[in-house]
């Protein structure tokens, strides 16, 4: 692909990829885990106060991250955040990955990279929860930083490199705690890049050098010019790790604990994985990924939920990573890129599906690689098509048309998950997803009342849940300054507005009699809330209504 081509089908993909990624941005009610996020980063927005939880949250970035995103839209109080001022920020980082792989475009290749960008950027999984603010698009983001940042390092060792590649496996860590299995996937890549790179059956080898060599002067290169200061600068890597651990899960120095906890936090982690305790709730079979990536479909579900052009693709790239071998000039750059993604991809992939504790959202950590082995493909696959000439040139053709109409399929579902279905329990991105009537229902009550009544936001509301499970009602209510939580019924029933669930509904009604108005509403599915507002304040905005 010549570059003026290039540069212009590539900014078309990301224009196409940022417009899914930002349309209807704050239309979809905040998740309960979005709120509980965005409550941790008010703490620090409001009060600078950050301290690591080792045993929810996960790392300190995202916080960070929206702390800068709010400072320069000015928001300096937690009243003044919305949901797109959340949600900005993974939509940043998301758009982030396709800046990485633009930044890659001479180790992948033109093709391949426009073919990876188109597939990442309309992907249902990678648009859907781009819009979440959870850790997800800064975990991939770091990701493929660190491995751009050390294949940089491989191709011209040096100290600062050697830090800085450090420094870019430390935000992943600091990101998420899954990072241990990244790291893992990283040395099997590393290791199938090496061992199929040095070892293949083949006379000539052309990584990294611009002229073809022998195997013996290539290793006898790559020993002197990557392994050796390797071994000298690994002091210089764990430094870079350490800069980021230490800085960030301080609090830049303010909590002296949070190091120690970043790495205490694996045995709480540990039972995650292993579905313990309450946990268990997420345990699913080992082919729970492939089955909403592949093929999902759920009573009265309007199609089938696929990514099938996709993960096709990428499954194919994977088998052929491992078994092909080439002596083409043209592309031989490209083998260890899809050498390394082959393992790293493999290795996650087999990872995620055998932890019985799985989320929708977690797939995308070794979905990326796979979507970038399938741009690999194809752009491979046009390059021996097209010198084959002839007939192959009209069947790669073939190909190009099938994949870029089932390239758009994806994209139509991907546009429809996160507008029409984008809280519709028959997608199957939408994960234990807050009700769309807790906003327009619920929580537009709670702010016509607060409108009437002579405190306004000082108004007392309580919530009663025996598990905490109110979220994200606290996100919600934010503005309001007089709102309980409360595990068991506080010994005085008296707030103006009380919300319980079944566990407590009785007790309640039995405590306060007909002194109130009693409304059911839904938190999401199979969740229900039983909402009282004083009559008085019922009557009012009952007269409203009138």
């Amino acid at each position: 692909m010549k570059q003026g081509a290039f540069w212009i089908v590539w900014g078309l993909i990301f224009i196409l990829a940022a417009a899914l990624r930002l349309n209807d941005l704050d239309v979809r009610p905040m998740h309960g885990d979005e709120a509980n996020q965005a409550v941790k980063a008010e703490l620090l927005l409001e009060d600078g106060v950050y301290i690591y939880d080792p045993h929810e949250h996960h790392g300190p970035t995202l916080y960070y991250a929206a702390r800068i995103v709010q400072g320069v839209l000015g928001i300096h109080s937690a009243a003044d955040t919305t949901k797109w001022s959340y949600r900005i920020v993974p939509v940043l980082f998301s758009l982030g990955i396709l800046l990485l792989l633009l930044a890659m475009r001479k180790q992948l290749g033109y093709a391949a990279t426009c073919w990876a960008t188109l597939f990442i950027g309309v992907s249902h999984a990678h648009v859907y929860y781009s819009r979440y603010f959870i850790q997800e698009s800064l975990l991939l983001f770091f990701i493929l930083l660190a491995i751009y940042a050390g294949f940089v390092y491989l191709q011209k060792p040096g100290a600062l490199r050697a830090i800085l590649f450090g420094c870019a496996l430390g935000l992943i860590h600091a990101t998420k705690e899954t990072s241990v299995l990244i790291y893992a996937a990283m040395g099997v890549g590393f290791f199938c890049f090496i061992t199929l790179a040095l070892y293949h059956d083949r006379k000539v080898f052309y990584w990294p050098m611009a002229t073809p060599v022998n195997r013996t002067e290539l290793e006898r290169s790559f020993l002197q010019r990557v392994i050796l200061p390797l071994k000298a600068q690994i002091p210089l890597l764990i430094m870079g790790f350490a800069i980021i651990i230490i800085v960030l899960f301080s609090a830049f120095f303010t909590h002296l604990r949070g190091p120690l906890d970043a790495f205490l936090t694996y045995i709480s982690y540990t039972e995650r994985a292993e579905g313990m305790g309450s946990v268990a709730n997420h345990d699913k079979p080992w082919f729970y990924y492939f089955q909403i990536l592949g093929w999902y479909m759920r009573p009265h579900s309007p199609f089938v939920w696929t990514e099938a052009t996709f993960l096709i693709l990428g499954l194919f790239g994977m088998v052929w990573g491992l078994m092909r071998n080439t002596t083409d000039v043209e592309i031989e750059h490209t083998i260890q890129w899809h050498r390394f993604f082959t393992g790293f991809a493999l290795t996650l992939t087999l990872l995620y599906t055998l932890i019985p504790y799985k989320t929708p959202w977690n797939l995308l950590t070794f979905y990326l690689p796979v979507l970038i082995l399938a741009g690999l493909v194809m752009a491979e696959v046009g390059h021996r098509f097209i010198k084959g000439g002839g007939a192959s040139r009209i069947l790669y053709g073939l190909l190009i048309l099938l994949v870029v109409a089932g390239t758009a399929h994806h994209a139509r579902q991907t546009y429809l998950g996160t507008t029409t279905y984008r809280a519709d329990v028959r997608n199957p991105y939408v994960y234990a997803h807050t009700a769309t009537a807790l906003e327009n229902k619920l929580v537009a009550l709670i702010e016509d009342c607060t409108a009437l009544h002579k405190d306004g936001h000082a108004m007392r509301i309580d919530l009663m849940k025996p598990n905490g499970d109110y979220w994200p009602l606290p996100w919600y209510l934010r503005k309001h300054t007089q709102v309980g939580y409360w595990v068991k019924p506080p010994p005085e029933i008296t707030a103006d507005i009380i919300i319980t669930d079944n566990a407590t509904r009785d007790y309640v009604l039995g405590e306060v009699g007909n002194r109130y108005k009693v409304l059911n509403h839904s938190l999401r599915p199979e969740v229900n809330l039983y909402t009282f507002i004083e009559n008085d304040l019922w009557e009012a905005y009952i007269e409203t209504r009138r």
